[in-house]
């Protein structure tokens, strides 16, 4: 399981695609991504450390590792 090392959570198609010849398998969306946009428990978390995004990004994200053969793990926070 591997970070993007290109910026925070940017993967694009042709990293991914190169990830398998590494030897990685699966990619890890930080927890800061926060998938599902849920409040996180105080006072570890706050709107100024989570960074949302459009509806959907992650399944799409999901859809586009699973063309290349790549798990996907993200961890989902909820209240």
């Amino acid at each position: 399981m591997c970070l993007s090392g290109l910026g925070w959570m940017e993967w694009p198609d042709r990293y991914l695609a190169t990830l398998p010849l590494y030897g990685f398998d699966a990619i890890h969306c930080s927890i800061y991504r926060n998938p599902n946009n849920a409040p996180g428990a105080e006072p570890y978390w706050s709107d100024a450390d989570i960074r949302r995004h459009e509806p959907g990004a992650m399944k799409h994200l999901l859809r586009r590792t699973a063309r290349f053969g790549i798990d996907f793990y993200a961890p989902i926070l909820y209240q």
